[in-house]
Formats: C-alpha cells, structure tokens, sequence
C-alpha cells in the first residue's frame, strides 16, 4: 500500500507515454495513460480496490466482497475467455460463472450477498469511491506534465472511468477542459 495524492492507494503509478505516431497523425502532443500494466490490466483495479479498502477500513476484515461484471471480476458470465478465467484463478479470486449476460450475473452476485451477513456488493462502476480511485491517474498525469491538456479522450463503458476522469479534473483544477468520451466496450 501506498499513499498517493492523499489517498491510501493498493496500486502503483503507471506511465504516460509520449505516443509519437498519433502525435505525428494527428499534428498534436498525445499521451498514453498505460493502465494496462496493473495485475488486471484494466483502470478498474484503481477504482475497485480502492472502494475495497475503504470498506474493509469501515467494515472490518470479516468483510466478504463481491463483484459481477462482463468479464473481468468474480461473478461473470458464460461465454467469457479462458484467459480471462485463468487470469482470475491465478489471483486467488472465487469465480462463479453464471447466466449469458451481465445482467444475469450481476442478479446471482446480488442475491449472494443479500444471502451473507459479511458481503458487500463491490459496483463495478457506479459508486464516487470507485470514481475516486479511478480518479488518481488524473493526479498521476497532473504530476508528470507541465500543463493542463487540451484535451482527454478516454472510453466509456459503464461510464466509471469517465466519473474517476471528471472528479480527477475537478481534483487538480482542469473542470474547464475538453473531455471527449469514446465508445468502446473492450476495456
């Protein structure tokens, strides 16, 4: 564990790259956040676990946490990779395979928890504590440049690493720059 813009962090920094051929594409200067470098390879390892830690400091370390998500967390469902499945059993995570959608596993992941008097529902991305861990790679990248960016162009799924990138804006003072959301579903 660390400490990171005053937040007990359970992750590392992880680069800004200088991305010449986009910059050189595009007639801009372009960075990449590498986010694929934590042990999920994902943004969301900031978010959730920062929301686990501070629950486990609320709660107490009987907690029991739970997650669904579409394929990357401990309740998913069927049709997910076999990597991705390994990947998750390497870290010593209980993985139920349930249902052919998000939605399905997202019910068996609620009915769990409302079953166990220890369980706590981990959102994968609704939640200002996973907003917030997600936000600290906008301090990150406030730390390693010189000057607010023009702009952040990022991804959005469910929308948690556009809160984490709105709250980290308002964070360091950039409210006023341009966010410019993509829309992918592959991260």
């Amino acid at each position: 564990m660390s400490l990171a813009g005053g937040l007990l962090t359970l992750w590392t920094e992880t680069p800004l790259k200088y991305a010449h051929q986009i910059s050189r594409s595009l007639g801009v200067e372009a960075y990449l956040k590498l986010e694929n470098l934590h042990p999920s390879h994902s943004f969301k390892y900031r978010g959730i676990s920062h929301f686990i830690l501070q629950k486990q400091i609320e709660i107490g370390d009987h907690a029991h946490f739970v997650i669904a998500s579409g394929g990357n967390a401990v309740y998913i469902p069927e049709g997910v990779s076999q990597s991705t499945l390994q990947l998750l059993k390497s870290e010593e995570a209980e993985v139920v395979v349930v249902g052919a959608y998000y939605d399905a596993a997202l019910a068996a992941a609620k009915e769990f928890v409302d079953a166990e008097p220890d369980s706590v529902m981990v959102p994968a991305y609704n939640d200002p504590l996973v907003w917030e861990g997600h936000s600290s790679m906008i301090r990150e990248i406030d730390d390693e440049i010189s000057k607010k960016p023009s702009a952040i162009f990022c991804s959005v799924g469910g929308a948690g690493l556009l809160g984490g990138i709105l709250k980290g804006c308002k964070v360091v003072g950039w409210e006023d720059g341009k966010l410019l959301p993509g829309c992918l579903e592959c991260c």
